[in-house]
């Protein structure tokens, strides 16, 4: 990433320092309906396509509620549409629903239209919340840029 820049009093904030900052929230996604998974599978609504540009961090946040059964080891992927380019691995307890976040930050995105998904992977049944049962336990899947590589 660029330097951070240090202002002083009468500086000028030139284009090329401005094109460093942060662009924020760059697509959004919250998922509609519960969905049970058992084995390696996307996670249906948790998608986002925007068009990106070369040479920018995006930070990507998977934020799940979801719940098991049967205590079981668990992984979230970052899929671009063709691969599964970073993962998380956790473990949920048996019974209870739980909610966390899970962060990815990616660099080397080439320019244009570009859609991420998340995929999800469990040896045992878990349940992915969506708004159905109470819109603010729908989990969520957030891109950002977050400046200049």
């Amino acid at each position: 990433m660029p330097a951070n820049t240090t202002f002083t009093s009468g500086a000028i904030l030139t284009a090329a320092q401005m094109n460093n900052l942060p662009w924020g929230q760059v697509g959004y996604a919250t998922k509609a309906s519960d969905q049970a998974i058992t084995t390696e599978a996307d996670i249906s609504s948790l998608s986002v396509t925007w068009t990106a540009v070369a040479g920018r961090v995006y930070k990507f946040t998977a934020e799940l509620n979801q719940s098991c059964v049967v205590a079981t080891d668990t992984t979230i992927y970052l899929n671009n549409g063709t691969s599964n380019i970073a993962e998380a691995i956790g473990q949920l307890p048996a019974g209870a629903r739980t909610s966390g976040a899970v962060v990815f930050y990616v660099t080397g995105i080439t320019a244009g239209s570009k859609t991420y998904k998340l995929r999800y992977a469990s040896a045992n049944a878990v349940t992915i919340y969506g708004s159905t049962v109470r819109a603010t336990l729908a989990s969520q899947f957030i891109v950002e840029d977050i400046g200049a590589a």
